[in-house]
């Protein structure tokens, strides 16, 4: 029995391995970037900064929902679930990181909710972000 059926001959198995070895020559020669290959993700900030900004963010949001300035609503909303997004990276548990992409979702609802102009459903899935937040901080709030 073959561990790799596929592979009829040993010309095959030779081919993907130069081809591997060629990647990873690359990867030493240029980085990851030069070879096409996605840089691993590292946070800059602390989670205590991060979480200022979400907040900053989550301020502006609500206010220009309140103004109506549904472009700028967006904007925050995008802006919002990017910093969620990067908050998972910052994961310590498998309960942070469901609340952390649960505001990313719910962010990303309201950015496309937004374009409809309508201010009860904004407000609706402020609502719902505001539920991620209080839901988060409870329970990892220092």
């Amino acid at each position: 029995m073959r561990i790799f059926p596929r592979l009829q001959s040993g010309r095959a198995l030779g081919i993907g391995l130069l081809g591997a070895i060629g990647v990873t020559s690359l990867c030493a020669l240029g980085g990851p970037q030069s070879a096409g290959l996605p840089v691993p993700f590292k946070p800059v900030l602390e989670v205590e900064q991060l979480m200022e900004d979400q907040e900053i963010a989550f301020k502006g949001l609500k206010t220009a929902i309140i103004d109506s300035k549904w472009q700028d609503a967006r904007k925050y909303s995008w802006l919002l679930a990017e910093l969620a997004n990067v908050n998972q990276q910052h994961a310590r548990d498998a309960k942070y990181s469901e609340l952390a992409g649960e505001m990313v979702s719910k962010s990303m609802e309201l950015a496309g909710t937004l374009k409809n102009k309508d201010a009860k459903a904004a407000s609706a899935g402020l609502t719902a972000i505001n539920q991620v937040c209080s839901s988060c901080h409870k329970a990892y709030r220092k």
